[in-house]
């Protein structure tokens, strides 16, 4: 079964810095690899390292993470299309499962933002594939 991330940062009850491990970059000169580490990336609310002193000069090929065996769902979100509790109370009941959380999610997000399989996004700490040349360019 293949995975695919479907939120922001800090969208839904989850930081993303609180799963992330490392990942791995290309150096658009050289061609080499790097490691970077969480430090390294510089998270921010809706930026990285990628978005300001590095922007232009990698490409993200792999991120990994580390999740948690400890179940904590936070259903606490809320944003300017409603609440995850709302979506999740229209299914479920509690004490709701992560696969509730999940479905939950993606409701939301489907009303956001167009299919995710069909326009593809890298979020908003990694830039899109063509952004830096249409900045520039």
């Amino acid at each position: 079964m293949a995975l695919h991330p479907i939120q922001n940062i800090a969208a839904y009850g989850q930081n993303f810095d609180e799963i992330f491990a490392s990942l791995e970059a290309i150096n658009l000169e050289t061609g080499k690899v790097k490691t970077f580490s969480k430090n390294e990336c510089k998270f921010g609310y809706r930026t990285s390292v990628f978005k300001q002193e590095l922007i232009g000069k990698y490409i993200v090929i792999s991120v990994r993470i580390k999740l948690s065996k400890e179940i904590h769902i936070d259903t606490s979100y809320h944003s300017r299309y409603g609440s995850l509790e709302s979506e999740l109370a229209k299914f479920a009941t509690p004490p709701y499962t992560i696969a509730d959380v999940a479905r939950a999610v993606t409701k939301i997000r489907l009303t956001k933002f167009p299919d995710w399989t069909k326009t593809g996004t890298a979020g908003s700490f990694f830039l899109k594939p063509g952004y830096y040349q249409r900045k520039t360019g």
